[in-house]
């Protein structure tokens, strides 16, 4: 799986908890749990795309300088 593939099933994940915590069905321990879950679903969606927005930056530069310069794309299977 690469990790696009991850990252939007990371995505669809965080969508479930908002639909859960939205449906007002879960007790408030449950809902906490799914909270926490939440967040930490975030933060790793976040961190993906701050590196990927740092390669496309690398890029963009890259291309007004009229460098050539690769930028190896990590699946390091997330």
């Amino acid at each position: 799986m690469g990790k696009n593939d991850n990252f939007e099933k990371k995505l669809e994940q965080l969508d479930d908890i908002v639909n859960k915590l939205e449906s007002g069905d879960l007790s408030l321990t449950e809902a906490l749990k799914s909270f926490e879950d939440g967040i930490k679903i975030y933060n790793t969606c976040h961190e993906t795309l701050k590196h990927v927005e740092d390669q496309v930056k690398i890029l963009i530069d890259s291309v007004e300088l009229g460098d050539k310069v690769e930028v190896a794309f990590e699946d390091d299977g997330e």
